[in-house]
């Protein structure tokens, strides 16, 4: 179960799609939500009563744009803080010991928003979960699907993975051989073959260690290149979270996937969960 969720709020109407998702979670698990914001560097001339006037403000709008959701955690705190968002919102990741932190599509036009190069040091800063939530939220989420490799990383993703959905949510664990698409040589025939086994290891080692039943996560094992693969994978099951593991530097445990999850922040087909 999580315990503290963090929404951090831009003010765009992206972060307002962005809070429904983190008041659903906070309320489906019991959380607290923080509900953040970071202003602009101040300037010189403003006075403390001025920045206060304006915490208020936003705090205001903040609250009024909770109680118009279907969800209503239990309890929730506010925090506004002024300094450069990547810098402050880690500060407040460590401070309030966050269990995930919830942001919306970035925005390459708003001076406070979540710019690919911001949300890219976000997550060079910190350690915990990070959805980027783009969905429209009407309920739990109900797919999901998961890419994967033999890393520890990926291992980590599929457990926060776990925690974060309900018992019911459909898991789909998709791994990619990456080679030519082309007919299978008797080579790369046996090599697919054995990294179906692999996977069907991995993957039942990971169903004992979470206690679940080992029919609980589909696995797929698919050969090609790898944006086409997870392409595919994403028109077939249509999920609504989709899961990577990050390793550090930005760099995912393929070489391919640290432009994989360049590509998908920049534009995510779905509401992505990122685990370092």
């Amino acid at each position: 179960m999580l315990k503290q969720i963090m929404i951090a709020h831009d003010l765009s109407p992206a972060a307002e799609v962005a809070l429904a998702r983190a008041a659903q979670l906070a309320q489906q698990h019991q959380a607290r939500l923080i509900v953040s914001h970071c202003l602009s560097a101040p300037s010189n001339s403003a006075t403390s009563h001025d920045l206060a006037a304006i915490k208020q403000q936003i705090t205001q709008r903040l609250q009024a744009q909770l109680t118009q959701l279907a969800s209503h955690p239990a309890t929730v705190e506010w925090v506004v803080k002024a300094g450069q968002p990547s810098i402050k919102l880690a500060e407040l990741v460590r401070a309030y010991s966050v269990d995930l932190l919830v942001v919306g599509q970035h925005h390459q036009a708003s001076p406070e928003g979540f710019s690919g190069t911001t949300l890219e040091h976000l997550l060079q800063k910190i350690k915990v979960p990070v959805l980027l939530a783009v969905e429209p939220v009407s309920d739990n989420y109900q797919r999901s699907l998961i890419a994967m490799d033999f890393s520890q990383t990926a291992s980590r993703a599929l457990q926060q993975l776990i925690k974060l959905i309900s018992a019911d949510t459909q898991v789909t664990a998709l791994h990619i051989c990456e080679m030519a698409e082309q007919q299978l040589t008797a080579e790369a025939r046996s090599e697919l073959e054995w990294q179906q086994q692999l996977f069907a290891q991995v993957i039942k080692d990971e169903c004992v260690g979470l206690a679940l039943a080992p029919t609980r996560i589909e696995q797929r094992v698919v050969q090609g290149e790898l944006f086409n693969c997870l392409e595919q994978a994403l028109q077939q099951i249509q999920p609504q979270l989709l899961a990577l593991g990050r390793h550090g530097r930005g760099e995912m445990a393929d070489a391919l996937l640290g432009s994989l999850t360049h590509s998908l922040l920049a534009a995510p087909p779905c509401d992505l969960l990122v685990v370092s």
